[in-house]
């Protein structure tokens, strides 16, 4: 529980370019009521959320060569 506070946090503050999270659609998970709240994070501050694997690379294609400019 801590984990997602902690993100939350950084969320709101600006502090996470991306999120990837890999949902598996067909087996329920006890961690799905968290993981939705991540994502609804994500969205209202404006965050990509990747929660499947092409999505992933997609963000990840954008986001690597920023940090590795910067």
């Amino acid at each position: 529980r801590r984990g997602d506070r902690a993100m939350g946090a950084a969320l709101a503050v600006g502090g996470v370019a991306g999120v990837v999270f890999r949902i598996r659609p067909m087996t329920p998970q006890p961690h799905e009521p968290d993981i939705h709240a991540l994502v609804r994070a994500c969205d209202v501050h404006d965050v990509p959320c990747a929660t499947n694997a092409s999505t992933a690379r997609l963000l990840l294609d954008q986001l690597l060569p920023r940090a590795a400019s910067a």
